[in-house]
């Protein structure tokens, strides 16, 4: 009962929000280490643009820290092959740190190798 007056109220704010108010709040999550309402936040962003090399980078950055090394591994994957390694230079070698904890250590190996070479 409790949950749902909860998700009632807070159910409205969520739709009237920004994508600009979206990623700030999100920006705000992960300065005080709420890594999981970071990511709440980043979801709601992407909905409204999910192809932005930013958002996947600090969705990336956000699941990394929260340890969900899959999902940052995604995220960094995302950043990586849309050519933005100029941009975000550490995403091909935090790529092959996520896929290496996430136990899939042959594409780690050729990420790392890819990595060298940047």
């Amino acid at each position: 009962m409790r949950l749902t007056l909860i998700l009632l109220f807070f159910t409205p704010l969520a739709f009237g929000q920004t994508y600009v108010q979206l990623v700030e709040y999100a920006d705000q999550k992960v300065e005080v280490g709420d890594y999981y309402g970071a990511i709440l936040y980043y979801q709601q962003a992407m909905t409204f643009d999910s192809t932005s090399v930013e958002i996947n980078w600090k969705m990336a950055e956000t699941q990394r820290k929260y340890k969900n090394y899959e999902k940052a591994a995604e995220y960094y994957q995302l950043v990586y092959t849309k050519e933005q390694a100029r941009i975000y230079p550490m995403s091909i070698f935090w790529l092959a740190t996520m896929l290496q904890q996430s136990g899939e250590y042959a594409q780690a190996k050729q990420a790392f190798k890819s990595a060298n070479k940047v």
